[in-house]
């Protein structure tokens, strides 16, 4: 399930930080949104571990900021 990102060739506003949120794909389609609380550097397509109720899982970030 792919995703097209209209807003990726937008600079940011002067002075605006960049958002933290970012939305993780995981197996049978699901996605969620995450806040990278820790600042972390992110990519789409990079594989990322996040805590969900109950453990944890395994995911592709899909689209940053």
């Amino acid at each position: 399930m792919s995703v097209f990102n209209w807003l990726s060739d937008l600079p940011s506003p002067s002075g605006k930080k960049e958002f933290d949120i970012v939305e993780v794909s995981f197996k049978n389609g699901r996605k969620e949104f995450f806040r990278n609380a820790k600042g972390l550097t992110l990519y789409k397509s990079d594989s990322v571990v996040v805590e969900g109720n109950p453990g944890v899982d395994v995911g592709l970030v899909m689209l940053t900021g």
